[in-house]
């Protein structure tokens, strides 16, 4: 499967990354900038950086940010994201349901955190995808 992870921070988006990677799945990283998405790349061994000018080309996009930054890549991003499943890492229930109304072709998922770690299971991120797909039919 061909995921975007929007985040080039280990602090949010290492975990999911590297369970995306070790489970034989293509990433492709969105950082800030291209040269940020590229040392986190190098960092993680393996995916293909780009920076927010590049778009989202994937199915499934995975918003690993703080959430102030999910609201502005939700607007910077806008059209793009229509008929994608965004994976709202941390996100509450309020905000997905705002950002729902708002853009009813995008199926939006909140995946919680682990507590104390912050890591996200590619279990739920896969599960997640699942879910959205069956509300799609």
């Amino acid at each position: 499967m061909d995921i975007t992870i929007v985040g080039a921070t280990a602090t949010f988006a290492g975990g999911i990354a590297r369970w995306t990677i070790d489970s034989g799945h293509n990433i492709t990283i969105v950082g800030p900038s291209r040269a940020q998405a590229e040392r986190f790349v190098n960092e993680l061994g393996a995916g293909t950086p780009a920076g927010p000018e590049d778009g989202l080309n994937t199915e499934l996009i995975v918003a690993a940010l703080p959430h102030v930054c999910l609201l502005d890549m939700w607007h910077y991003y806008g059209e793009q994201l229509e008929g994608k499943i965004l994976v709202a890492i941390g996100a509450d229930r309020k905000t997905t349901e705002q950002l729902s109304r708002e853009r009813p072709d995008v199926k939006i998922v909140a995946v919680q955190t682990a507590p104390k770690t912050g890591d996200v299971l590619l279990a739920d991120v896969l599960r997640a995808r699942e879910n959205a797909g069956a509300k799609r039919a």
